[in-house]
């Protein structure tokens, strides 16, 4: 008996974890997502029998830092249980100065801001995509915030390559299936989800205006991944 291959979307906070979710839940056949929209329990992975798994059947989970909380689950998932990984990256401008529900999403939610800056929570992301885009495609998939608001399209063709899964309702369409009466109402901060104003990047002033610079490590990241400065 063989049962869906495990589908994980990481990505720091802020960076359309959620949003990819979402989206590719709808947007291929068979695609099947799990659980709540936050995260799983470790533990339920160690009790499944990964074994014989559907090349054509996924079992979708959002665990987006899943490579730094738990990296022995995360190696034996993909290595040992024929996962598959999506990736997001966002613009880091646009993801230190993110709001949640009108708040600084950082400084104001999160009470692990001393511990770990957001520069570097999303560098050691950016570390981790770089490291294995290039040399791990055949389980490793990297997409960008950005070019899933400005090239829905492209992005969901790519993610389908990787899956070797036809689409379904395009990414456009996804939100009219998902939360009608939320699309119906731009009742999403007021734009659409996909609406490509979201992919706008905070001027410098923006930034120092929350205590940001980029430092120029970040710098060197975000033109590896194709980010202009």
């Amino acid at each position: 008996m063989t049962i869906p291959r495990p589908l994980i979307i990481i990505g720091c906070p802020r960076s359309g974890t959620t949003l990819l979710r979402q989206l590719v839940s709808v947007g291929f056949s068979g695609v099947t997502a799990q659980g709540g929209f936050e995260s799983t329990p470790f533990d339920s992975f160690w009790e499944q029998d990964w074994s014989s798994t559907d090349s054509m059947k996924f079992a979708l989970y959002k665990m987006a830092e899943l490579p730094f909380d738990n990296p022995q689950l995360y190696r034996n998932l993909v290595l040992g249980r024929n996962g598959l990984i999506l990736c997001i990256v966002r613009d880091p401008r646009s993801l230190v100065t993110s709001t949640y529900d009108g708040k600084d999403y950082w400084r104001e939610t999160r009470d692990d801001f001393e511990v770990l800056h957001p520069f570097m929570r999303w560098q050691r992301m950016a570390f981790h995509a770089m490291g294995n885009m290039s040399v791990n495609r055949s389980w490793f998939h990297l997409v960008r915030y950005e070019d899933l608001l400005t090239r829905p399209a492209s992005c969901q063709a790519d993610i389908g390559m990787f899956l070797n899964c036809p689409p379904t309702v395009s990414f456009s369409r996804a939100h009219e299936v998902i939360e009608p009466e939320k699309f119906a109402d731009l009742a999403m901060n007021g734009i659409r989800p996909l609406d490509p104003s979201r992919a706008a990047v905070p001027d410098v002033d923006a930034l120092a205006e929350r205590g940001y610079t980029l430092d120029s490590m970040t710098i060197k990241i975000m033109e590896r991944i194709g980010y202009e400065i």
